[in-house]
């Protein structure tokens, strides 16, 4: 019932949805995902709807606003630890990351203290224009942290998938499921706006 509730909230998006929900409630679901499609599709705000549905413990990083691997290991160590720096704190992290092996480390022990988690990479073209090991790193991360069977899902959100032949060829970037979002039609919009201005306008 509740799953239809959230189908409902997002007309045009009923499919994708199910889908999403079938795919998050599997224990051991086949990951890491891949979502695409064309900006103001509802990704992002479809698969936060989702995972919030879930109650799934997720961290959501923007492959942009952070730009370095250790801003990004920071910030998912961070969120998923529930940990805020602050003046406390001495605006410190809740673990440093200088590697991907502490990163691996770190998501392997909160793995230990809360079970299932969730990493959401969006803008992740930006992972495959930089290059180097980190997009190879995320695609095994739940083998690195041995938690195969399905503790830790990795996601990416893009616009696109990569097309390069150096990530197509890729044994872990061919096991990728993948979502695609189309564009909203007109009468999807128009039902999108009605909702939301009923939202904006109730008391």
């Amino acid at each position: 019932m509740a799953a239809t509730l959230l189908q409902k909230s997002w007309p045009g998006r009923e499919e994708v949805v199910a889908k999403l929900v079938d795919i998050f409630r599997l224990s051991k679901a086949s990951l890491p995902l891949c979502i695409h499609g064309p900006s103001g599709s509802g990704k992002s705000a479809v698969l936060r709807s989702v995972l919030s549905h879930l109650q799934l413990h997720t961290a959501y990083l923007d492959c942009i606003a952070l730009p370095t691997p250790r801003s990004l290991f920071e910030s998912a160590l961070n969120q998923l630890a529930n940990h805020i720096p602050c003046a406390a704190n001495g605006y410190s992290c809740w673990a440093a990351c200088d590697s991907t092996a502490g990163f691996v480390q770190g998501v392997h022990a909160i793995v230990g203290q809360l079970g299932r988690v969730v990493l959401v990479f969006d803008k992740a073209e930006r992972l495959a224009i930089r290059g180097g090991s980190l997009l190879q790193s995320l695609l095994t991360l739940p083998t690195l942290c041995q938690a195969t069977d399905g503790r830790v899902q990795v996601i990416f959100v893009a616009e696109a998938l990569w097309t390069e032949p150096s990530y197509a060829d890729n044994t872990d970037f061919r096991r990728l499921t993948t979502i695609r979002f189309s564009g909203y039609n007109k009468a999807q919009l128009a039902t999108i706006i009605k909702r939301d201005f009923g939202a904006v306008g109730a008391p």
